[in-house]
């Protein structure tokens, strides 16, 4: 679990297949605090396109705002405290690759 300023990030495993990782995005509802729509309109349009992550889910639960996706490995945040807290040039590239 990784909180955030604007909601709360849950790693989660498929009930029907264990094997199948997902990410569970919770966020606030308020006026100010439309992210995951946001993201929620961009990964939609962004529907098919190579290295997306497809949208498994986006609605409101229990006056929150939820998004699921697969999740494609390790979080940036966590490469970054096993490399250390910094990154070689080496790894910048791969990871902007």
């Amino acid at each position: 679990m990784q909180h955030g300023l604007l909601g709360t990030v849950f790693r989660a495993s498929n009930l029907a297949n264990a094997n199948h990782q997902l990410v569970v995005k919770v966020g606030h509802t308020g006026l100010n605090h439309h992210s995951l729509e946001h993201e929620h309109r961009v990964l939609s349009l962004l529907h098919g396109v190579y290295g997306i992550p497809q949208l498994l889910w986006f609605g409101l639960e229990s006056g929150h705002n939820v998004l699921v996706l697969p999740s494609l490995g390790p979080s940036l945040e966590d490469v970054f405290n096993v490399c250390g807290q910094t990154f070689s040039p080496s790894m910048t590239a791969v990871i902007a690759d």
